[in-house]
């Protein structure tokens, strides 16, 4: 299945949900971040960009609220580790935001 273009008018922010229902289950919070499009009160929402690294044998999760601007790191050994500690801070909003310098 290839890769369909979009039109130029075409919102990127709005196109094709990721679906993964493991995914959804381990981690609701964090998914919800990546995939909801609208706030609750159907206002557009910028989804949220998850990137991991690993440096040093460390594995990093960069996390970038896109519609707020602002991103934080988080770290771990193992992908669960990071990705279950992105899930809580987003959770309990324990997250170390910085904002945007731009």
């Amino acid at each position: 299945m290839g890769m369909q273009r979009q039109s130029a008018g075409d919102n990127p922010n709005v196109g094709p949900v990721f679906v993964d229902n493991d995914f959804q289950r381990d981690f609701p919070t964090l998914y919800q971040w990546l995939t909801e499009t609208k706030w609750d009160d159907g206002k557009q929402r910028k989804t949220t960009t998850l990137m991991l690294t690993v440096d040093d044998g460390t594995l990093k999760a960069w996390v970038h609220d896109r519609d707020g601007r602002r991103s934080a790191w988080v770290s771990g050994t193992t992908l669960d580790s990071v990705l279950e500690a992105v899930d809580g801070r987003l959770q309990d909003n324990r997250m170390e935001w910085r904002s945007d310098k731009r």
